[in-house]
């Protein structure tokens, strides 16, 4: 890879699963030579963009030195950045909390590990209240066939959608997105077993495009597709 930053050309030599972050700021132009060895995504810092926004909100003071680290063998970065990939390819087929979620723990890895940024940030422990929870949980169920997202349930919650998602999983022993497929799963199941409607129209009810993704989904939970989890248990 050869990195041009204004006057100054850099060349690396990466392998799979290096890391290279520039400076917020650097204008620099990128040349690949052999693509074919260098690893995907690549996520740039300069401050606009989802991945920023997130690095932003649950920042409330930010020194400016920059970013500037290359070379970098980080196996959970490359975890979540294969996550991210794996989930474009499939045109985030999750879900929009899922993948809010994984720019989360990214941007927070980034921040905490390869920043000098200084951080001022509110701790929180023992998981959420139990009132932000009771509040979080009946919107869930109110809105089971809406696209949630991670920042309307930690706005929900009044904290950032980083802290939500730890607190969250530390009441409930499992993350946003997975508690979000279980109630729309329940959801699925009571309406299979008492009512007739089309499956067609179960599918959208409980938030998901397509009866092929939401086949999928059920199937994974239950261990029975809808149609015969409904021709077992209908009443």
């Amino acid at each position: 890879m050869e990195v041009r930053e204004k006057v100054r050309v850099l060349r690396e030599r990466l392998v799979s699963g290096d890391l290279s972050i520039s400076p917020k700021g650097l204008s620099a132009d990128i040349a690949m030579h052999q693509p074919s060895s260098v690893p995907s995504p690549w996520f740039n810092s300069h401050p606009t963009g989802a991945l920023t926004e997130l690095v932003d909100e649950h920042l409330e003071e930010i020194h400016t030195e920059p970013l500037q680290k290359r070379g970098i063998r980080d196996q959970a970065l490359l975890q979540l950045c294969q996550l991210l990939e794996s989930e474009a390819a499939m045109d985030g087929e999750s879900g929009r909390l899922y993948t809010e979620g994984l720019y989360t723990a990214l941007a927070a890895r980034l921040m905490h590990c390869y920043s000098d940024h200084a951080f001022a940030q509110t701790r929180h422990k023992g998981g959420l209240t139990g009132y932000a929870l009771r509040q979080v949980r009946e919107y869930v169920d109110a809105n089971l066939s809406n696209d949630i997202s991670l920042a309307q349930l930690a706005r929900i919650a009044g904290m950032s959608s980083h802290h939500f998602a730890r607190l969250f999983r530390q009441s409930m022993g499992i993350p946003p997105h997975q508690y979000l497929i279980s109630r729309r799963v329940a959801r699925a199941r009571y309406l299979l077993r008492e009512t007739s409607r089309p499956l067609a129209e179960i599918s959208h009810e409980v938030g998901y495009e397509s009866q092929s993704h939401f086949t999928a989904v059920f199937r994974k939970s239950t261990g029975l597709t809808p149609k015969v989890f409904r021709s077992r248990y209908r009443q």
